[in-house]
């Protein structure tokens, strides 16, 4: 019986950046994202963070996997799941092993 998540695909989904202000004066400034290991964007509710990276990461052409969090991602079952999921797009065997290892504990 398979027991995986349900994925929802809205939340692998990179948020649409048409009919926004672009703020392109930022661009620079996010120019090295791909020679990072990390990047964090860190402001207070309201102030475009979602609405920048998408719109960087389209500019930049880079490989996105996108991952919207909600509260039921606190449980780790569904986080590796969605996980595992969005990376599939770039790497379409990942997972599998993971997936039947999760499977096989919760029997």
């Amino acid at each position: 019986m398979d027991k995986r998540i349900q994925i929802l695909n809205s939340k692998l989904l990179i948020p649409r950046t048409s009919d926004i202000i672009k703020r392109e004066r930022l661009y620079p400034l996010l120019a090295d994202i791909p020679k990072k290991r990390l990047t964090t964007v860190i402001a207070g509710a309201g102030y475009g963070k979602t609405t920048l990276i998408a719109e960087v990461g389209k500019y930049l052409g880079l490989d996105t996997v996108w991952y919207g969090l909600d509260k039921s991602d606190r449980d780790f079952i569904p986080f590796l799941s969605y996980l595992i999921e969005g990376l599939k797009r770039y790497f379409p065997e990942l997972g599998v092993e993971t997936h039947q290892r999760i499977e096989e504990a919760q029997i």
